[in-house]
């Protein structure tokens, strides 16, 4: 018998969403959800098929779909328009989207509900900066840095505006390029003049205070990010994971993108659906 799971988090929004009855009561609200254009939804057909025909497993969608945009602002803009009836976003995120829209609101979308691991990937020919980021990441989570990290850029500032941040410039050392978005405030932001803050700018400053490597940032949408990527114009992306099927979108993301790397994750939030009031 064909194991069954939900692969994706936004996926069993979706179910979620289909079930939640404010469709049937409104006889308006469109009932797809979108997202952001993430490596982990580009591979829906690709990993679909490889789950069932490789692994035995079957891959369901339910009431609605999911629809993909390259940036935040895409998505705002068809959430308004009505083309999708809801966004799919962490908690972080959806808090701080709150803060400066006052027409929308969030609920979570069930108990129980996945978790979004989120880690960074390379290409596996890049193997030395992997492993660069990848002990960065781990050692800033055993000794308790990450932990102040998370509570300064996410917790305590969750629904303001990040202040602009500079990387440390190390001279002579070498540097990593690494994509940000600003499509995922305030893990990912990018402020209106084109300069990155947040939360991932900060662990980005703490990889490289603790590794001793420069890192240059690279403004790309959320969209062409594995493009970026796998042709060299970036040595990492920001990459996510849901938490309860890890173990298997890990292993797909091996297999579908053959040759990339994924490091250990450095933080877990829970999702969130946003809607208009």
């Amino acid at each position: 018998m064909k194991k069954i799971i939900s692969l994706f988090l936004l996926l069993s929004l979706v179910m979620v969403l289909g079930a939640c009855g404010e469709k049937e009561a409104t006889g308006e609200k469109n009932g797809n959800v979108g997202v952001l254009a993430d490596m982990t939804l580009d591979i829906d057909e690709t990993a679909r098929k490889h789950m069932e025909e490789e692994h035995d497993y079957d891959i369901q969608h339910d009431n609605g779909k999911t629809v993909r945009y390259d940036n935040l602002s895409a998505l705002l803009l068809a959430l308004r328009a009505n083309d999708i009836g809801y966004i799919g976003v962490n908690t972080e995120t959806a808090a701080f989207i709150l803060s400066q829209n006052d027409d929308l609101i969030a609920f979570d979308p069930a108990e129980g509900s996945q978790q979004t691991a989120f880690s960074m990937m390379t290409m596996e020919d890049n193997r030395n900066v992997y492993n660069i980021l990848n002990d960065a990441i781990i050692e800033l989570k055993e000794d308790g840095t990450l932990d102040k990290i998370v509570e300064e850029y996410l917790i305590a500032n969750r629904e303001k505006a990040p202040e602009p941040a500079a990387l440390p410039v190390i001279d002579g050392a070498d540097t990593i390029v690494v994509a940000v978005t600003g499509d995922m405030p305030p893990l990912d932001y990018i402020s209106d003049d084109g300069k990155a803050a947040g939360f991932n700018v900060a662990l980005l400053s703490a990889i490289a205070e603790r590794t001793g490597v420069n890192i240059e940032l690279s403004n790309i949408e959320s969209g062409a990010r594995m493009m970026a990527l796998s042709s060299g114009k970036v040595d990492a992306i920001f990459w996510s994971c849901a938490t309860v099927c890890a173990e298997h979108e890990y292993m797909l993301a091996r297999e579908v993108f053959e040759g990339t790397l994924i490091t250990e994750p450095y933080v877990s939030l829970d999702g969130m659906v946003i809607t208009m009031k």
